[in-house]
């Protein structure tokens, strides 16, 4: 692993014969199954408060929050492309105001923290990545309905085998 500084034989002891592994991270951070840290260790580290936190409440407020703001100040940088900057102003002050408003709502970042330790705890639980796991989750849809169409042609063609004959 890359965060192992070293992995040396036990002394000779009664008590272990397993070999000691030492490293400079807590074990929160390198246990659980796939060595990615406990799954259900629900601390925060300064970068995942800094960033991985505020990367997620960004996005969703551009869905969720201050989706029509966002809306109509990207029409307007469209419209009005090299000139957005000067007159579209109105437009990015009431987007600026609604991220605010959001970014200033205990709920709503609390909301970000527990969906952040959600993706983390289930990362650590299997080891796949949340961006892998979606495409997982779509091809799976996929061949289900591929599966489904497929039944649908056979009883298909069995009904009209059974009226031809």
């Amino acid at each position: 692993m890359g965060n192992v500084i070293a992995n040396l034989p036990a002394a000779n002891t009664e008590k272990s014969q397993r070999p000691v592994t030492y490293s400079f991270l807590p074990k929160t951070m390198i246990g659980g199954p796939y060595g990615l840290g406990e799954p259900e260790d629900q601390s925060l580290r300064d970068v995942e408060l800094d960033v991985c936190i505020p990367d997620i409440l960004r996005a969703r407020v551009n869905k969720e929050r201050c989706y029509e703001e966002h809306e109509i100040v990207s029409d307007c940088g469209r419209r009005e492309q090299l000139m957005m900057p000067f007159r579209c102003q109105k437009e990015a002050l009431v987007f600026k105001k609604c991220l605010y408003k959001a970014f200033n709502d205990p709920e709503f970042i609390e909301s970000g923290k527990r969906q952040f330790l959600e993706e983390r705890t289930e990362f650590r639980r299997t080891g796949i990545p949340k961006k892998r796991r979606v495409q997982m989750a779509e091809r799976e849809k996929r061949v289900h309905r591929i599966m489904e169409e497929l039944k649908e042609a056979d009883r298909l063609e069995q009904e009209h085998s059974n009226h031809t004959s």
